[in-house]
């Protein structure tokens, strides 16, 4: 029955959350979700994507979705692209607080017990070429399986010009 409930609210969440990103502008988006939320060292999140013109910047980011129960403050996030030739053209780790240090109250937007953060982690790059390109994320903390991640996703939209 919980079982029923977690899956049940994790559609809602989904639904909703895919609906605010319909009007994000964003060039290409992917989100998978985690099974029993939870997310093991050892498994890369790849997300492939092309890239249609080189004389655009770019705004390269994650998100994720954890739940409240998530045990740790933050997350740690190793990041590879790659380009079609499977060159690595950048590589990088952010560290995101998910919930204040302070108070202990879940940070980014929330629905229920879900709650989404966005991650960026390139901004304003420019691909080295036009072509598909692959951006693997991998949970990097010191926990084997990291439960309570809902789910992992990439965006990527066009840079705004600077005024």
């Amino acid at each position: 029955m919980q079982r029923t409930h977690r899956f049940l609210g994790l559609c809602l969440g989904s639904a909703i959350f895919g609906l605010a990103a319909c009007g994000s502008g964003a060039t290409f988006e992917a989100t998978r979700d985690l099974p029993n939320y939870q997310w093991a060292k050892d498994s890369l999140a790849v997300f492939s994507f092309e890239v249609p013109a080189v004389e655009q910047s770019y705004e390269l980011g994650y998100h994720l979705r954890n739940t409240a129960s998530y045990p740790k403050d933050r997350i740690h996030v190793k990041f590879v692209l790659t380009d079609s030739a499977g060159k690595v053209v950048a590589t990088g780790m952010k560290a995101t607080f998910l919930f204040d240090a302070t108070t202990g109250e879940p940070l980014g937007r929330g629905l229920g017990d879900l709650f989404e953060h966005e991650v960026p982690l390139l901004t304003k790059y420019r691909f080295p070429h036009r072509g598909r390109y692959s951006l693997g994320l991998q949970q990097y903390t010191r926990e084997e399986i990291l439960i309570g991640v809902a789910s992992v996703g990439i965006t990527l939209r066009k840079s705004v010009p600077s005024e």
